[in-house]
């Protein structure tokens, strides 16, 4: 035979530990059983790191794309949950390869998907697979809550704060935190974030990596772990979801001067503040840059009167004008 093979490998670390499925050892099981079958290994697609929550992972995207081009006769894998942990992800890789005339082979659940029981057994590993992505998912939540409420820092510090190595909680770093006190200082001041951002590239203010950009000074003045409160949840959960820890950490900031923050950002939000108010306003970022986008609007004539266009524009000057019509 010279079926055209695609070798697929996937672990996390969580997987990797508990499992002992590391990609060595897909690697070899995957490679063994391709010889042993005189199979042609025209690719391996190895997504090291990747959940599989569902198919937007880089090599899995390449493998499809393959697919679509004709380059492979069988698609092998150990198991079912390597492809995907998503029921409906996994249905639709099933049809995506009955499309285009690619068999799927699992070394370590040898049952023929092409038939009706074999069918009938992906799509319980499928559902298998599923409820252990979700119940690894809760699990993790509720330990990364205990350690919040425990004052353990479950996160990357945020600047201005590290993390002790041993207590796990946030101290404070000096230097950091003097720059902090600065911009919320300026930001008091009524000096919109942008001029913050563009005076902390002007006069090289200290950061491990990455640079000053608009987003990074408009996170800083929207983090509450300023004035020692620890928001856990607050990129991913609704408002109401979200755990709250007072006194989670020293404070850098007074609570009076988050306060007088929070009143002047609002007034700077849009230079027409009270008559004009823009929904996507310190949300939407530029796709080149990572600068927050400004919002602006303008007036123009039409046969029925006068029309409000609404935009959200990059003013960084080394990028062109990108400009998203609303």
């Amino acid at each position: 035979m010279n079926n055209k093979v695609a070798i697929y490998v996937r672990v996390s670390t969580d997987e990797q530990r508990d499992n002992g499925y590391s990609i060595d050892s897909q690697l070899r099981m995957l490679k063994e059983y391709a010889d042993k079958n005189n199979y042609n290994i025209v690719g391996i697609y190895n997504d090291a790191g990747y959940s599989g929550k569902n198919l937007m992972r880089p090599e899995i995207q390449r493998l499809l794309k393959d697919i679509e081009d004709g380059k492979i006769d069988i698609l092998l894998a150990i198991k079912t949950d390597r492809l995907t942990r998503d029921g409906y992800d996994g249905y639709w890789l099933l049809h995506q390869c009955d499309k285009y005339n690619v068999r799927i082979e699992l070394t370590l659940e040898p049952f023929d998907i092409s038939t009706a029981n074999g069918e009938m057994m992906f799509g319980l590993n499928l559902a298998f697979g599923q409820r252990e992505r979700k119940e690894i998912s809760a699990r993790t939540k509720r330990g990364l809550e205990q350690m919040a409420i425990e004052h353990k820092h479950p996160n990357k510090p945020p600047y201005g704060y590290i993390r002790d190595p041993i207590t796990k909680h946030l101290e404070i770093e000096p230097v950091e935190a003097e720059v902090v006190k600065d911009i919320f200082n300026m930001s008091v001041d009524g000096i919109p974030y942008r001029q913050i951002a563009e005076k902390m590239r002007n006069e090289n203010r200290y950061l491990k990596r990455g640079k000053w950009s608009d987003s990074r000074v408009c996170k800083i003045l929207d983090n509450e772990i300023y004035i020692g409160t620890f928001r856990f949840g607050k990129y991913n959960r609704k408002k109401e979801e979200q755990l709250v820890i007072e006194n989670y950490c020293e404070p850098i900031i007074s609570k009076e001067i988050w306060n007088k923050s929070r009143k002047q950002i609002k007034r700077n939000c849009h230079e027409n503040y009270g008559k004009h108010t823009h929904i996507f306003s310190n949300l939407v970022v530029c796709p080149h840059c990572e600068n927050i986008l400004s919002s602006t609007f303008s007036h123009k004539k039409t046969k029925d009167g006068y029309q409000d266009y609404y935009f959200l524009v990059c003013k960084n000057k080394k990028m062109y004008s990108q400009r998203i019509t609303l």
